[in-house]
């Protein structure tokens, strides 16, 4: 039995308050998910009127000195940080970003992907996340090379120049 679906009455694009450009991860802050690869993605583009959400457990962190150090020292006033937060309040969040990314190293599916297709977000994943299965390359998102800060940065620029597209591939199902 497949247990990986989400509540799609639950999680339902909401209203945008804002026109800012913004990057979305979700899942806890720790070296297989891959955020720091997406981190320095995003530091590297420097785009105006954008963010990175970042929003997981940071709990991994208390028991790595050394990742906690690159993650710090990546941390800029662009790089919004919220600990977990009740999936009740998710759609909203996800509904204020304009691009969902997942860039593990190793996941076995990635929940939040369905999640964020159900607000309408398009997605870039990593080759490694098992919800790359969903992605129709170009139609609702991309899937990149893991370990690929380049690429992560070149696709993140393609969805901050082609607002347009943003929206119309958000809306692209399976």
């Amino acid at each position: 039995m497949n247990h990986l679906y989400t509540n799609t009455t639950k999680f339902q694009k909401t209203i945008k308050r804002d026109k800012k450009f913004r990057v979305l991860f979700c899942g806890s802050i720790e070296p297989r998910k891959g955020i720091h690869y997406l981190l320095e993605a995003f530091n590297k583009l420097k785009i105006e009127n954008a963010e990175l959400w970042v929003i997981g457990s940071q709990d991994y962190l208390k028991k790595d000195k050394l990742f906690k150090k690159f993650i710090d020292k990546s941390k800029n006033e662009k790089i919004i940080y919220f600990d977990t937060i009740n999936s009740n309040n998710l759609a909203d969040y996800f509904s204020q970003c304009s691009v969902l990314v997942l860039p593990s190293i190793a996941d076995g599916f990635g929940l939040v992907v369905i999640q964020a297709m159900s607000c309408n977000l398009p997605v870039i994943v990593s080759e490694n996340t098992g919800a790359k299965d969903l992605i129709k390359e170009g139609h609702n998102g991309f899937i990149v090379e893991t370990r690929n800060i380049i690429s992560l940065s070149e696709k993140i620029n393609y969805f901050y120049k082609n607002p347009k597209k943003n929206k119309r591939n958000g809306k692209q199902r399976i």
